[in-house]
């Protein structure tokens, strides 16, 4: 190839990765990403972007001869770098994602956060319309935010019964312009997407087939009330199985100092208490330790929306006996945290 203007090593470099992806890209598998214009893989914390070049099609950029790119004013080698980061991001859309780029001063990965940590910031167009797509084909669209969040603490409670269907008609550009969509509320919903589709993403699902995402502690409690159908438990199984998995929960929702309360109240490791007393030990007001309280069953009635119901029936197995202690934990429960408010 003969370029008109003298080019370096590093050009070079460029353009072999350049003729490479531009092969890969050409192959009929690509053929649906052609009419995307490349601003579709363009992240919100690019530097050094081809702005001349991200109003093009695909298609359009594939058709066009390296020696012309090159000698676009405006586009110099950093430019040239970035578009065909652009390109390779095209090319993983349906691929898994190693987490850096090879060179300095190159866009970062495009498919998915990058480190431990997730970064919104690292999120394409390409990729949040593959997480989309992850939800429906597993029929997602009605699980809520707040039953997906490895911890609430986090989420802002207006949030928490939130339908991912509430996203699927929106680009990412949408939401990140929605007023009530700050950094964090934007971050907590792509991070929400992309833990669907890293654990569904690279399977293809089927009708036969339903998927329900359940908390673990909420996991074992379930296993355990499928397990002792139709039998009374005694007061340590039920402390060990039902309470004790609940308070659990309830701490990595709501942190130590509400679980704590919650498992004072109803008497988890001892007699229960009193909201006063209580309130008294753990020094704060009673009023205080009534909204972790009200806040807790709000917790368990987004994390197990079926625990009303399934501790109505156990309860019903203790009526001829429900002045024994087992009968009292459950009804400590289910008093405190399980009561439907209308």
């Amino acid at each position: 190839m003969k370029v008109s203007k003298a080019i370096s090593l590093q050009d070079y470099n460029l353009i072999g990765e350049f003729e490479e992806i531009k092969t890969t890209l050409s192959r009929k598998k690509y053929a649906r990403l052609r009419d995307r214009q490349l601003s579709y893989w363009v992240l919100a914390g690019d530097r050094g972007l081809p702005h001349v070049f991200l109003g093009q099609t695909l298609g359009e950029i594939l058709e066009t001869p390296f020696e012309d790119l090159v000698t676009t004013p405006g586009v110099g080698q950093k430019k040239l770098a970035s578009l065909v980061d652009l390109l390779e991001r095209a090319a993983r859309d349906d691929r898994p994602v190693k987490e850096s780029s090879r060179r300095d001063g190159r866009l970062g990965n495009g498919g998915a956060p990058t480190g431990e940590r997730f970064d919104p910031t690292q999120v394409s167009e390409g990729a949040w319309q593959n997480w989309k797509k992850t939800v429906v084909r597993w029929g997602l669209e009605d699980e809520v935010i707040g039953r997906l969040a490895p911890s609430l603490q986090p989420i802002p409670t207006v949030i928490w019964d939130t339908p991912l269907r509430e996203y699927l008609d929106s680009t990412l550009a949408d939401i990140r312009a929605r007023k009530t969509h700050g950094e964090k509320r934007t971050r907590i919903v792509l991070e929400m997407f992309f833990l669907v589709h890293s654990l569904f993403g690279k399977s293809k699902g089927g009708k036969h087939l339903r998927v329900s995402l359940t908390p673990q502690s909420i996991c074992e409690v379930e296993a355990w009330l499928e397990s002792t159908r139709g039998t009374l438990a005694l007061l340590g199984e039920l402390r060990d199985n039902l309470a004790s998995p609940l308070v659990k929960q309830l701490e990595d929702d709501a942190g130590k100092m509400a679980a704590d309360a919650v498992g004072k109240v109803i008497g988890l490791r001892g007699a229960p208490q009193r909201v006063a007393i209580v309130a008294k030990r753990i020094g704060v007001t009673r009023a205080r330790v009534y909204q972790m309280l009200e806040q807790c069953a709000r917790i368990l009635a987004v994390r197990w929306p079926q625990g009303r119901q399934e501790l109505a029936e156990l309860a019903e197995r203790y009526e001829e006996d429900d002045q024994s202690e087992a009968a009292k934990l459950l009804k400590g429960v289910r008093n405190l945290l399980f009561t439907a408010k209308d």
